[in-house]
Order: C-alpha cells, then structure tokens, then sequence
C-alpha cells in the first residue's frame, strides 16, 4: 500500500537524501559530502521552505536504521524522531537489507563500501561482515548500488514490511 503522503529518509552510507510524496508529486532533495550530518534538521526544513512543502499528521516517515555509517543513521533517526513529535507523523523503519529486496538484488550477498570501511551483507541470512582492505578484492563482484531512487521507493512502499521500532542496525 503505498500511502499518498510520505517522507522518506535516507543517510546510511555518508550521501543521502529525503523524498517527499505528497498528492501524487514527489519532491527529492539528494545530498552528497555532507560533512555533518548533525546538519539534517536544517538541510531538511531549508528543502521544505524552498519547495514550499507543509508536514502534518497525514504523513507517515519511513527512515533507513542501516546497516551503514552509524552516526548518519543517528542523526537521521533522531530528525525522524522529531520530526514525528512535532508533526504527529507516524514513524516506520526500513533497513538496506528491505532495500537491496526491493531493488530486487539476485545476489546472496552485497558489499557496501562507506569512507573507512567495508562491509559484506549477507541478504539471505541478515547477517554483516566487516571486509578488511586486504580481503577486499575476493569481494568485487558482490559491490552494490544502494542509492535510492522514487522506483526503488514506490518498490519498497508496496512491500509494505516496515519495523515500528526505530534502533539503528550496528556491526
């Protein structure tokens, strides 16, 4: 079910971004290199201003909990969070695990590379490795893409498989 009014927040692996479905239009603000994520809440409400969107009670916000950088995915929950309070939207979590099933990924596996690290999804299992920069070469053909795009989202809002408990995905 995909609902007409819904926000989405995405910042697991360093770039990000938020998608904003209101009356059929979608409205995308991507954000690369963002030094600070502790920045969100003014990046997001300067989206809001400069595109002229209203927030209320009727939107439901879908935040990524990772696995991924785990300070963007705190901060990220943390503005969902507030952003739920003051609007009184409802709050649904999704994970790169719901997103790699809704890019409909054929591999058992996915490598993610953040800044420093990376790490080895396994989707079957749920499970993390972290990959140390030696062993990174065995795992090429595993790299995955999980940036979003609206088809991506429209996917993973059929899917309708959201967590109401709101805790970042560690490794």
């Amino acid at each position: 079910m995909v609902k007409n009014k819904s926000l989405i927040i995405n910042f697991t692996l360093g770039n990000g971004s938020f998608f904003l479905i209101s009356d059929n239009k979608t409205f995308t603000k991507k954000i690369k290199n963002l030094h600070k994520t502790e920045k969100l809440p003014l990046v997001f409400f300067d989206f809001l201003k400069k595109k002229k969107l209203k927030l209320d009670s009727s939107f439901v916000i879908y935040v990524n909990v990772g696995p991924g950088q785990i300070i963007s995915i705190r901060n990220s929950i943390v503005l969902s969070k507030i952003i739920s309070l003051v609007f009184g939207c409802k709050l649904l979590a999704f994970n790169n695990f719901d997103l790699l099933n809704a890019k409909k990924h054929k591999k058992t596996k996915a490598l993610i590379s953040l800044k420093n690290q990376n790490i080895l999804l396994n989707v079957k299992n749920k499970n993390i490795n972290k990959i140390k920069k030696e062993d990174l070469a065995k795992f090429n053909n595993y790299k995955s893409n999980l940036e979003l795009n609206i088809k991506d989202i429209k996917s993973l809002l059929l899917k309708n498989r959201f967590a109401k408990k709101i805790v970042p995905i560690s490794f």
